[in-house]
């Protein structure tokens, strides 16, 4: 039997592995991969192996090969090997053949694979711990990842024909599961058991009751609801004494009473537009922060109750006119105020011990700031939308305020009366179309960051008075 004409002589390359340049070596690499059969294959691997060819360039050529599953037993696996690499992101594609062979292989990130539709070729990863797969929305079947026990991290964002997550249910290390916008999944009850599982993101999915959650993840500290549009009764997660950050911001749900024994609960995000109430609030006492931005069905802060260790709050857009209940949060040291119509001041703020941020967005009705200047730890203020000022006269006085941001104040012209601001380091101006004058600002003795950003109306001299004024230091 005599080889084909055109066939490499495999004895003669073979010979010269050992003085071969990269660049004769990875010529030689390409056109035994191009004539293929498994000897030509081998003989090619001992070229990359023998010139160190990086696992990068030979993933760059996997998609040209011709044989793609021999490629990857052959020169892939390998090279995988010698470079102890055990990571691989993979991106755009429509197939996964001959990823089987990268044994060695403990975390896998696939992205944008919107046409792939079999992942037989993962369940051979039998060591995998870490496995993304992002926007792979024609995959409907997880059913190799059933032999993958090893998983700790499995991230599923935007998979969207997935319905079925019990090949899931025997990954018993797993700690983390996203589940980010998988609109098919209604139901996780066949989780239950994952008794390691501490992160659970089931944001924009068609999950509505969460009976069984307590039992069922017993190291759940983190539980991401965020856009579940039909969920309403948060009461059988009552119990949950793990449970550390909870969000079921843009679903249904209207009351929190019932919600009982959460007591490592720190975070809560509540921007929920059915929401008129905050009764049953007070029995979460481990609050560190609470989000109510959504909520514009509230009226009023009633039931807010005594949150000692409550640090930052977020305030709905709503028609609210009493900020006195805040008070009662003797650690609060950040608060937001989005939009609430109605509100003309911050009074009932005045002596607060702890607020050292302030951030207004949106508060067009409030014409009174007085009570910035009776909060004794205040460093750092926010004014975003407040359309309503012409100049920050109202800001003059903070003497121990550290740091102001304004941003997208359509009738500022001018920082004109803006002064005893002896601590001031950083100002900000954001988007102030109007703005023409920065008054005696570049004089404040502490002032050492001045960032103007899209304010066209400012003079360049102005300006090149800013760029001269540079970093300073007292």
């Amino acid at each position: 039997m005599t080889s084909h004409p055109l066939a490499p002589d495999l004895a003669a390359l073979r010979a010269k592995v050992a003085t071969a340049s990269p660049a004769r070596a990875w010529k030689s690499v390409r056109d035994l991969v191009a004539w293929g059969g498994a000897d030509a294959l081998e003989l090619a691997d001992e070229f990359a192996a023998a010139t160190d060819v990086p696992t990068e360039k030979l993933l760059r050529f996997w998609p040209k090969a011709p044989d793609q599953d021999a490629f990857a037993r052959f020169l892939l696996a390998p090279a995988f090997v010698r470079e102890g690499r055990t990571e691989l992101e993979l991106r755009k594609r429509t197939s996964l053949t001959g990823l089987r062979y990268l044994a060695n292989l403990r975390s896998l990130t696939l992205v944008e694979c919107g046409k792939l539709t079999d992942l037989s070729e993962l369940a051979g990863l039998t060591g995998l711990e870490e496995l993304s797969l992002w926007r792979a929305s024609a995959i409907a079947d997880l059913g190799p990842l059933a032999h993958l026990k090893a998983l700790r991290c499995v991230d599923l964002s935007d998979c969207r024909s997935v319905t079925d997550l019990s090949p899931l249910a025997g990954a018993k290390a797993l700690t983390k599961l996203d589940l980010n916008y998988c609109r098919g999944v209604t139901d996780v009850s066949v989780l239950f058991g994952l008794r390691s599982l501490e992160r659970l993101d089931l944001s924009h999915t068609g999950v509505s009751d969460l009976a069984g959650f307590v039992a069922g993840f017993p190291a759940l500290r983190v539980l991401n609801l965020y856009e579940c549009r039909d969920l309403r009764d948060l009461g059988p997660l009552s119990g949950h004494r793990e449970l550390a950050e909870l969000n079921v911001s843009g679903t249904k749900v209207g009351s929190v009473t019932g919600l009982r024994g959460l007591d490592s609960l720190a975070e809560l995000g509540l921007h929920c537009p059915q929401l008129t109430s905050l009764d049953g609030i007070d029995a979460l006492p481990g609050l560190r922060r609470l989000a109510l931005s959504g909520a514009k069905g509230l009226t009023s802060l009633d039931g807010l109750g005594h949150h000692p260790r409550l640090e930052a709050l977020d305030l709905p857009f709503a028609p609210l006119h009493d900020l006195r209940p805040l008070f009662g949060l003797p650690a609060l040291t950040r608060l937001t105020v989005f939009g609430a119509t109605g509100l003309t001041s911050l009074d009932g703020l005045e002596g607060h011990p702890s607020l050292a941020e302030v951030y207004l967005y949106g508060t067009t009705d409030m014409a009174d700031f007085g009570a910035l200047g009776a909060m004794p730890a205040l460093r750092r203020v926010v004014l975003n939308g407040l359309h309503q000022l012409a100049d920050l006269r109202a800001f003059s006085g903070l003497r121990d305020l550290e740091s102001l941001r304004v941003t997208h104040l359509d009738g500022l012209r001018t920082l004109g009366g803006l002064a005893d601001l002896p601590s001031l380091r950083e100002l900000t101006l954001v988007d102030c179309g109007a703005l023409v004058d920065l008054g005696a600002a570049l004089d404040l003795p502490m002032l050492e960051e001045v960032t103007i950003v899209r304010c066209p109306s400012i003079p360049r001299a102005t300006l090149a008075a800013v760029e001269a004024h540079g970093p300073r230091r007292p």
